[in-house]
């Protein structure tokens, strides 16, 4: 009898959609750890490997550079194969890669392991839209999406001071090697829980009429509010994957004058400001049952706040928290055009589509990573300091005018969105 209650409670929770899809992303978690690691490793990159500003960014991309490449196709494979048996290898890959990142002996060892895991990264977000577009209704997907990213920024505040603490303890090796070992505990998870479709899902078999491969491309790529949404997406995350991922300690230690420890804290507020927002944007968006209308609401108070955290210098930590905790509540409005791209366009291109999405969104990350580190460089006076270049407050605040201007183009897009209203795509719908 204890036998079949336990059985019973496995089989519950492996129905459970939240279960299943929340698990799933323990995925995207982990993969948000190894993207935004070289905040906290960085000093250590530098000295280990030898890198200059410019060098190091584009180190630190080589991760985005490889998802950005293969997401594109990931979509597809997603639209026709088993989204559990392509997350569970791909987070397998991911895992090794991370191993043989750690106990790199050289630059392009380093950067080929970072530039392996990247791929496997390109699966991490889409996997995860695309089972919750199968496990919910279309009238909770924005919440299910806000709830996924927030597993994401879990992962990217682990990255922050929590990391930056246990590479101060044990060293950037023994740190990463610890992050590889955590990431087979999520894998193991994964194997028990992850399930393709509810158990009352009726599986159709392929039709004549299903799109082909590159049809469903071709579909993905002929439609402006999957480019829209994907770019606007990709302008308001630069606060995540260029100042989270790579820059922000460096910017807070140079204009603001920031401790690193006190630096990483302060960076971390972005995630958890992201945390506590990608819900309640997502509620939001539901209950009013708009799309566009938070989206440029969105970009309006990041504008403002980005600005604000340029012109007044020499902030307190506690001020610069506060600021970067409120950039990342209001840029959480990035996540309302995954919905939209899903009630823009047909179920079975739902994968295709989004992926063009992440295609543009990380596309932009590495791009930016690597021209901040451009704008430094340009910038730079000539300081150099134990061997190291070393960058003013006026360089990194002439490198994060990127931001705004990133912010207001976004706001631009934002206004030409086509507004779904909540609605999910039927066949009469223009595309």
């Amino acid at each position: 009898m204890a036998t079949t209650t336990t059985v019973e409670s496995t089989q519950k929770l492996t129905q459970n959609p939240w279960v299943v899809c929340l698990t799933c992303a323990l995925f995207f978690l982990y993969e948000f750890i190894q993207m935004n690691m070289f905040n906290s490793i960085s000093p250590e990159m530098i000295k280990t490997f030898k890198v200059n500003a410019s060098e190091l960014g584009n180190f630190s991309a080589m991760y985005l550079y490889a998802t950005t490449i293969f997401v594109f196709f990931v979509g597809a494979t997603l639209d026709r194969f088993s989204v559990r048996k392509l997350v569970l290898a791909a987070m397998a890959s991911c895992v090794i890669f991370t191993t043989l990142f750690a106990i790199s002996t050289s630059l392009v060892m380093a950067e080929v392991f970072r530039f392996l895991s990247g791929i496997s990264g390109a699966y991490c977000f889409l996997s995860c839209i695309v089972l919750a577009s199968r496990w919910f209704p279309a009238k909770q997907l924005a919440l299910a999406t806000g709830l996924i990213v927030t597993m994401a920024m879990i992962g990217g505040t682990l990255a922050q001071t929590p990391l930056t603490m246990l590479v101060a303890s044990v060293g950037w090796r023994h740190a990463i090697l610890l992050d590889s070992i955590l990431g087979a505990v999520f894998l193991l998870a994964m194997y028990f829980v992850v399930s393709d479709y509810p158990a009352s899902h009726v599986h159709k078999t392929k039709t004549k009429t299903q799109r082909s491969f590159l049809g469903s491309i071709y579909h993905a790529i002929s439609g402006p509010q999957n480019w829209l949404c994907g770019t606007y997406t990709s302008l308001m995350n630069l606060m995540i994957l260029v100042m989270g991922a790579t820059w922000g300690n460096a910017y807070l230690e140079g204009v603001h004058h920031l401790s690193r420890t006190e630096a990483s804290i302060a960076t971390m507020m972005i995630y958890i400001g992201t945390i506590i927002g990608s819900p309640a944007v997502g509620w939001y968006s539901d209950k009013i049952g708009k799309r566009r209308r938070p989206m440029i609401e969105g970009a309006i108070a990041a504008l403002f706040l980005s600005m604000l955290l340029i012109l007044t210098p020499n902030l307190s930590t506690t001020a610069v928290s506060i600021i970067l905790f409120a950039l990342g509540f209001v840029t959480s409005t990035q996540i309302i055009s995954y919905p939209v791209i899903f009630e823009s366009n047909p179920k079975d291109v739902t994968g295709s589509c989004e992926s063009l999405a992440s295609f543009v969104i990380l596309g932009g990350g590495a791009l930016f990573q690597y021209v901040y580190g451009v704008l430094l460089d340009n910038h730079w006076q000539g300081q150099i300091i134990n061997g190291v270049r070393s960058y003013s407050s006026a360089d990194h605040v002439y490198a994060f005018y990127m931001i705004p201007i990133a912010i207001v183009i976004s706001l631009v897009l934002a206004l030409l969105i086509k507004e779904t209203n909540c609605e999910p795509y039927s066949s009469n719908k223009n595309d």
